[in-house]
């Protein structure tokens, strides 16, 4: 069993569901967010191990997300995105991201960078 928290901040409700499931499946705990203000407000006092955070959201995208992330504190947040440009990859680094996983994906791989991160 793991015992760390894993914040998934996913405006898509299968997705980010389908993701709780299989990682509380594994041993972790999950805290769901809807969107970035969401995640924010839930960021002090769920103090993630780490943070799945989708990049096109509606109201604070995950690129400003991250960015307030980062003023408060270094959790990893690994990027899960559509997006396969190269310039939004190296944006996501250049933030503080910690690793980016292109959507779809296989739960083996994300389960793995978990793990690597």
């Amino acid at each position: 069993m793991h015992n760390r928290k894993i914040m998934i901040v996913e405006d898509e409700a299968g997705i980010r569901d389908m993701i709780k499931r299989f990682l509380v499946k594994e041993g972790f705990k999950v805290v769901p967010a809807e969107n970035g203000e969401d995640a924010l407000q839930k960021l002090t006092a769920e103090k993630p191990d780490l943070i799945l955070l989708d990049i096109e959201m509606p109201g604070i995208n995950g690129f400003e997300v991250c960015q307030e992330i980062r003023k408060q504190m270094t959790v990893p947040i690994i990027f899960l995105s559509v997006r396969r440009d190269t310039l939004d990859k190296v944006k996501c680094f250049e933030l503080g991201g910690d690793d980016y996983i292109t959507k779809p994906f296989i739960f083996e791989e994300l389960l793995a960078r978990i793990k690597a991160n």
